[in-house]
């Protein structure tokens, strides 16, 4: 028999391809018939142009679900895990490098431990459907979660920019996720912590509030004293009264009824107690009920509003969901590849399958301790290989990890083999795995196994898969091999690649004649008899039937018998199959390493000279974009220098600024002395103060700017209570002068002014100060604005006056690890100094974490009388971890 003609399986496809991607193709259409399918075949078909690369029983018999619901597990929402089980595998080579590029940058990142901040994600798909409905409004308990669906936006957003050097693909693929600051801050102002509307949520909100709360308490009030004075009439069968309905009745006796007029409301199960509101409550009742009403009727128009503020967002929100929901998925599977060491080959569709210390993607992800990793190496020329050997020897196992490890690298995940192994990309994987009997429709294993693979021949072409356990099996040997080997032939004719295990010699011997074909085979280990799992090239491998048997201790009269049944011949087969293992195992195994190392050398060196022309490249471009820039910032440079030349003052109004700024730096150096004299007074005073602390002195109360009375002084004596008017303050002892400071100030600068007038400086004008040294330096800014205007920042002017804000000890604060209650006795301490120290603005550092400690500060801040208005710092100010505060 002649070899039949091959084609291999990284040839492009002989038909048209002017009409888009072909998904299905089949040779006979290129010799004029028809091709006429089967139902089952048909069937079989829908399902795969659906999933494109595998139908349902292929999903099934290679455990492929199972394997994307261990790695969806790995996700932090519902989002994330449907999107893993939802992952179909794709079929272009660029689709699948383009998949990849993204989740080899998440690797990396979360090797770095970088955190993708994902957590409190949920599925917002419902609410964004209800708020986007024209009238309707979210519901109080809808807000709190719509916050953290813009909180976890806004978290990834600035994710996204965190990482956008490092990983430029995923930061692209983000880029139009938005968050809404003014969005959160108005759900934060309308909800409090707990999620209740709070009550300064509007205006009439809050008068509705305190008047319902002071109605209660009238109402309380009356039933308390209601209750006591009917009990004493013995009118009450209790002392108690008690709520129905909303209304507040009272257990009166059923033969008292007639004293106490009001509503009845029902009675005891004995009759002897009856429920009545008094009609003194009636009124009330009445009065809370329509407070209630009210109250419904606002936080209804409260939520409609705010929904209405809502709606322009929805669009981003629903875009910001999907990429979310890919995030979540891809990094799942990046976890698994990170925690489990798995990598992404090298995809090469010219090239052939090379699989180094490859496990089975299931055995991986549930025990790394029992999967033992296998190397399959074929030529370009192979077409078809045949897995023999013992049962349970890791035959079937093998079929249905590179099955799988297909399957997952074109759904974009990485797989457990070595970085240097390379695989196809196969446009369709067919299986036929297992058991197809089906006794309610009268099929028979052997029917059911026919039925199969007659369909997976019909759908089988060049790029495609295809998996076949046992063939031939469940019949007469004979013409079960028959039949095995025409479906050979013709798979070695259609499909790309064909595995198939067989314990039939004839297939073996096939494999070995036929050119494409190739012997693979398992064995057991001669010392131990148990399974090696080293798969083993070009050598057909024994069943081991009767050694098997004899380790299951069968009874050696019936292995004695089986043997001589067996007939000479297949036991002469048998025994020539392990003599060619005994010598392949002590005489090829240097041999077969050799060629292995040599073989993954090239493979390895052609990998290194892609990487080094890739990193000659990336090397290149580097230099261009550096260049670029350089050019671009010496154009910019020169262009300002120009300006600022032809901006530049003549000698003369640069002699008159010199004057200016000499005589206004003489001002301050009178400035810098009075101030130092003040705080020599200022010391003594201090010193002094104690003998004045005694009650009925007088003393100066900075905080308020006015004087009082001492009254007493504390043990210690750190605060003393001062009367002041007809008020009475706690001070504390180092806050309290003798004199009033300003009159001091007053002193001082008079002082200033007649050192700088003796100082010699005439150009500078005798006026009378109106303002303070800061309206002096804003009057230096200004002369000397001209001439700064535009220069770069390292060029100054000789004798400029430069004067710095206070720095960040003075105006920042702090609260990492406060608790609420802490956090705010320190912000209201530090607005103090910092009112007293005339900052206009000060930072509030209290970070993101849950939210609860920046929407108490939040809270404060809108009710402290000297807080003008506050905001999130921008990105460069801290972004949501710092507030801004203006005073």
């Amino acid at each position: 028999m002649s070899p039949p003609e091959l084609r291999h399986c990284h040839e492009p496809s002989p038909g048209p391809s002017e009409e888009g991607p072909v998904l299905f193709y089949d040779p006979r259409f290129r010799e004029g018939g028809p091709a006429t399918r089967s139902k089952e075949t048909e069937d079989m078909l829908e399902d795969t142009e659906q999933e494109q690369t595998l139908d349902q029983r292929t999903r099934e018999v290679l455990d492929f679900d199972e394997v994307l619901d261990q790695i969806a597990r790995r996700a932090t929402s519902e989002l994330g895990r449907r999107f893993v089980l939802e992952i179909k595998p794709a079929t272009e080579i660029e689709a699948v490098r383009a998949r990849l590029a993204p989740m080899a940058e998440l690797i990396r990142l979360l090797a770095e431990e970088h955190l993708v901040p994902l957590g409190g994600l949920f599925d917002a798909g419902e609410l964004i459907r209800r708020a986007s409905i024209h009238g309707g409004s979210l519901d109080v308990g809808d807000w709190p979660r719509m916050l953290v669906f813009l909180e976890v936006s806004a978290a990834v957003a600035e994710f996204r920019g965190n990482v956008s050097e490092k990983a430029p693909i995923i930061a692209e693929r983000l880029r139009e996720l938005e968050g809404n600051e003014e969005l959160q801050l108005r759900i934060s102002r309308t909800f409090d912590p707990s999620g209740d509307i709070r009550d300064d949520a509007s205006r009439e909100l809050s008068t509705i509030r305190r008047s319902l709360r002071s109605a209660e308490q009238r109402l309380h009030r009356m039933v308390g004293k209601l209750v006591i004075a009917l009990h004493e009439r013995g009118i009450l069968q209790e002392n108690f009264s008690t709520v129905r309905n909303g209304r507040h009745v009272f257990p009166v006796k059923s033969n008292q009824r007639g004293k106490l007029s009001g509503i009845l409301h029902g009675a005891s199960s004995t009759g002897e107690t009856v429920f009545v509101e008094p009609s003194e409550v009636v009124e009330g009742s009445n009065e809370i009920e329509e407070l209630h009403e009210r109250e419904r009727q606002e936080i209804h128009r409260i939520l409609r509003e705010l929904t209405r503020e809502l709606q322009p967002w929805l669009p981003a929100a629903a875009a910001n969901l999907e990429l979310l929901e890919w995030l979540d998925g891809v990094t799942a599977i990046a976890r698994t590849a990170n925690e489990l060491g798995w990598n992404i080959p090298i995809i090469n569709q010219d090239a052939p399958i090379r699989l180094y210390k490859a496990h089975h993607p299931l055995l991986s992800l549930q025990s790394q301790v029992r999967s033992v990793p296998v190397t399959m190496m074929l030529d370009r020329g192979d077409h078809c290989l045949v897995l023999s050997g013992p049962n349970a020897g890791g035959k079937t196992t093998t079929m249905k990890m590179l099955g799988l490890l297909a399957l997952l690298l074109q759904c974009g995940s990485p797989i457990p083999v070595f970085p240097d192994s390379t695989l196809p990309i196969f446009d369709r994987i067919l299986a036929d795995i297992g058991d197809q009997q089906d006794l309610q429709q009268g099929i028979s294993t052997f029917s059911g196994h026919l039925r199969r693979i007659k369909s997976l021949y019909e759908l089988s072409g060049q790029n495609s898969l295809v998996l076949l356990d046992e063939l031939g099996t469940g019949t007469d040997p004979q013409e079960g091999g028959a039949l095995a080997l025409a479906i050979l032939e013709g798979l070695a004719q259609r499909a790309g690649l064909t595995i198939t295990t067989s314990h039939l010699n004839p297939v073996k011997q096939w494999a070995e004649d036929t050119d494409g074909a190739r012997n693979a085979s398992f064995s057991l280990d001669p010392n131990t008899g148990q399974p090696t799992f080293r798969l083993r090239l070009d050598i057909p491998g024994a069943s081991e039937a009767f050694a098997l048997a004899e380790q299951e201790q069968f009874p050696p009269a019936l292995l004695v018998r089986a043997r001589e049944l067996a007939g000479k011949k297949q036991l002469e087969m048998g025994e020539l199959l392990r003599r060619i293992e005994g010598r392949e195992q002590a005489l090829g195994v240097a041999q077969r390493e050799a060629e292995a190392r040599t073989a993954s050398l090239a493979q390895q060196e052609e990998l290194v000279r892609a990487r080094a022309e890739m990193l000659r490249n990336e090397r290149l471009e580097q230099r261009e974009r550096a260049l670029k820039e350089r050019e671009r910032t010496i154009a910019e440079l020169r262009e300002r220098i120009e300006k600022q030349i032809a901006t530049l003052p003549g000698e003369e109004e640069l002699r008159q600024r010199k004057e200016r700024l000499s005589g206004l730096r003489d001002e301050m150096l009178g400035e810098q002395r009075g101030a130092a004299t003040e705080r020599t007074l200022l010391r003594r005073t201090r010193e002094l103060q104690t003998e004045k602390l005694k009650p009925g002195n007088s003393i100066y109360v900075p905080q308020i700017g006015q004087w009082g009375e001492v009254i007493s002084v504390t043990d210690d004596f750190k605060k003393a209570r001062v009367a002041v008017g007809v008020m009475e303050v706690s001070v504390k002892v180092e806050d309290l002068l003798e004199e009033d400071p300003r009159q001091r100030q007053e002193e001082v600068r008079a002082k200033a002014d007649d050192i700088a007038i003796k100082s010699g400086s005439k150009k500078v004008r005798k006026k009378k100060r109106k303002g303070s040294i800061r309206e002096a330096l804003r009057s230096v800014d200004e002369d000397t604005s001209t001439a700064r205007r535009g220069l770069p920042a390292n060029v100054n002017f000789r004798g400029g006056v430069n004067v710095n804000a206070a720095g960040p000890s003075g105006i920042t604060i702090d609260l990492h690890g406060y608790r609420v209650e802490e956090a705010l006795a320190e912000v209201d301490r530090f607005l103090d100094r910092s009112l007293l120290a005339n900052y206009p603005h000060v930072k509030i550092c209290h970070g993101t974490g849950t939210g609860k400690l920046y929407r108490a500060i939040h809270e404060y801040l809108r009710d402290h009388p000297a807080v003008r208005k506050f905001r999130f710092g921008s990105s460069e100010e801290g972004g949501g971890g710092i507030t801004i505060v203006e005073l």
